[in-house]
């Protein structure tokens, strides 16, 4: 049987050190868990580039999320957040999107953000950047 700390520790396997897994019982006033899934990338040399790899993680969580669909409760809902580490230049939040366990077999493999909405989810792209090159201080 899986346990959601044993998806904790294969999405830490996945994604690394600077990714988070957590979850919170918010029953009776909802009907499940919130899940959190979180993910920090390091800043490119451009804001594009960067961007592009914020939204490939960002899909690429949810889809991984996909396989333990069976795991989690129906009344769960999932928040997924990619963003820069909080120490470094810039930090933030990127995006970030809710969906409900029951809508996640919904998405597919190669989801927009309009297809993520009309899955059911709700989607929030969280950071400036037009104020990216004035922050960045490229490796």
């Amino acid at each position: 049987m899986r346990t959601y700390s044993s998806i904790e520790s294969e999405f830490r396997r996945n994604f690394g050190e600077l990714s988070k897994f957590s979850w919170c019982d918010f029953r009776p006033s909802s009907n499940g868990n919130l899940i959190n899934a979180s993910l920090s990338i390091l800043p490119l040399a451009f804001a594009d580039e960067t961007r592009d790899k914020a939204w490939n993680e960002f899909c690429r969580i949810w889809l991984w999320l996909q396989q333990w669909m069976t795991s989690f409760d129906e009344g769960d809902a999932i928040q997924v957040v990619v963003g820069f580490p909080r120490d470094s230049k810039p930090s933030g939040q990127i995006f970030k999107g809710q969906l409900k366990v029951v809508d996640l077999q919904k998405l597919p493999e190669n989801f927009t953000v309009q297809i993520f909405s009309e899955c059911g989810g709700s989607f929030e792209e969280l950071f400036n950047w037009s104020v990216y090159t004035k922050m960045l201080k490229p490796i």
